[in-house]
């Protein structure tokens, strides 16, 4: 579970300001973090330990023209897997595509355990090398997963890596509550003041441990506190 804990308030009062702009760089920030959220939500709803990682390279006679040209050559593969897996499973997957400075293409995929060994799994693919494993999660879930998937692209010499990722269309949505008011100013200050106070989080989510709090710095563009606390549940159901 992840918990933003940021201020609420009831009216807004007096003369509104001047818009404040973002700097470029903020704003990147910002949207690689949004984008880590969303993806990682899409991961702990959706799989488990049973699941796959699977990597994909290519072979130097068979590394693929364009971006377009692997993308097609990662959905084919999804498809042939669909067809030998039993048709009661519901294949999910989200998979990235990502092309280095140097040229090079390679696919990450994650995607449904089925009936297929995971020997079967990397046999399909027909253009170099592949590796699959189980999921493996700890007290982050997938969260380094998630960062590996959603990390800002680097830039040198005008060459930009080219990173697209894609999901099944079946996925399920995490579920969003909205509990305003249920922290108050003072709680978040001890939190945002001792953000490694494991009894004292942990009091507010019963069922739940701390993995970790995140605080945002106080700057020119918020008032107030703003915590990103993630948790995982003390008895995990896999």
């Amino acid at each position: 579970m992840r918990a933003h804990v940021y201020p609420a308030r009831r009216s807004a009062r007096g003369k509104r300001g001047n818009r404040c702009h973002v700097t470029t760089e903020i704003q990147a920030k910002l949207n690689e973090k949004n984008a880590f959220h969303k993806i990682s939500d899409l991961f702990h709803t959706n799989f488990t330990a049973e699941d796959l990682s699977i990597r994909f390279s290519y072979s130097d006679g068979d590394m693929p023209q364009t971006v377009d040209d692997a993308q097609r050559n990662i959905q084919n593969y999804i498809r042939r897997v669909k067809r030998r897996y039993k048709t009661e499973i519901k294949l999910k997957y989200i998979y990235i595509t990502e092309q280095a400075k140097s040229g090079r293409i390679h696919h990450h995929l994650i995607i449904s355990g089925g009936n297929l060994t995971r020997d079967e799994l990397e046999g399909i693919w027909k253009f170099g090398y592949c590796n699959s494993r189980r999921l493996q999660f700890n007290e982050n879930g997938l969260a380094g997963l998630a960062h590996y998937f959603t990390k800002e692209p680097a830039e040198k010499e005008n060459k930009k890596i080219i990173r697209r990722w894609n999901t099944s269309k079946n996925l399920k949505q995490p579920k969003v509550r909205t509990n305003d008011y249920r922290i108050s100013k003072k709680t978040a200050k001890h939190i945002n003041d001792y953000p490694n106070d494991h009894e004292y989080i942990e009091s507010l989510y019963p069922g739940y441990s701390l993995a970790r709090c995140e605080s945002s710095p106080l700057n020119d563009f918020s008032a107030g506190i703003f915590l990103t606390i993630y948790l995982y549940k003390k008895k995990v159901k896999r």
